[in-house]
């Protein structure tokens, strides 16, 4: 285990490393989420309030007397007034009329005024409309900066999980050699055949194998023995299918000979 120590202090800094990067992308993400949305907001504002003062302007434009009946009602309606009490003075004549004419011609210059804001509203939104792009020169720098951040934490991600990756197939490849060492080293041993393993194996084929030597016939002295030996096939030294039932003349004398065909089927 300890050759796997220092790839798995590895692996647990990389992968500190990974959530720091992953957290950035995900705060630069939200934050240009919400730039978009606030992008969105304040252009439809502006555009708005643009598309109001187109209106009002075209009509200044081409109903100028509509225009300033509607805008200067008030000064209107005050002059009236004026006018009666210089004829009769009495003020509160004078005050009730100024403040009717003025009710009643901001009323009805509001009307009109209504109508041709309609008829004007579509010409006043496009021309608002070709001045989208600019209202949104305030966010460009910000959503350009967002817009190259953004790919470069990616590939930082990217490259995170690719070291990350490379680290766990490090030590999962260590891991497995350690076992396969560790395995070798149990085969190989003196406690072989005194091992639980074995001896669950051994249990298996002398309740499965017939009890007789496979070499001699003999029935007498017999012992569970590999068919290869664990010397030269290490990974069939647990496998009961390669066991077979020899008489202990047999087993001390057969060396390296094999009979592949004394697997009882």
């Amino acid at each position: 285990m300890k050759s796997i120590t220092p790839d798995l202090k590895s692996y647990k800094k990389r992968k500190a490393d990974r959530k720091i990067v992953e957290f950035n992308l995900n705060n630069k993400i939200d934050e240009q989420k919400k730039l978009k949305q606030e992008i969105e907001r304040y252009t439809a504002e502006r555009i708005t309030e643009e598309t109001e003062k187109n209106t009002q302007n075209l009509i200044k434009r081409n109903r100028p007397f509509t225009y300033y009946i509607y805008k200067g009602s008030f000064f209107i309606g005050l002059f009236i007034g004026f006018f009666l009490y210089s004829k009769s003075p009495s003020m509160p004549l004078a005050i009730g009329i100024s403040f009717g004419s003025w009710i009643l011609i901001r009323h009805l210059s509001w009307l009109r005024f209504r109508h041709l804001k309609e008829g004007y509203k579509s010409q006043a939104n496009k021309e608002a409309l070709i001045n989208g792009p600019y209202f949104r020169e305030d966010f460009t720098r910000k959503d350009i900066l967002l817009s190259i951040e953004i790919p470069e934490i990616k590939k930082q991600m990217e490259k995170a999980n690719t070291e990350l990756h490379e680290i766990e197939n490090k030590i999962i490849n260590k891991a497995d050699k350690l076992l396969k060492d560790d395995f070798l080293t149990f085969v190989l041993s003196d406690n072989f055949y005194n091992s639980t393993d074995w001896g669950k194996v051994r249990n298996w084929a002398l309740g499965n194998l017939e009890n007789r030597c496979v070499f001699c016939g003999s029935m007498e002295n017999l012992s569970v023995d590999h068919i290869y030996p664990r010397s030269k096939y290490p990974d069939k030294a647990l496998d009961p299918m390669n066991t077979q039932i020899l008489c202990s003349k047999c087993n001390s004398s057969k060396g390296n000979r094999i009979k592949p065909n004394n697997i009882n089927k």
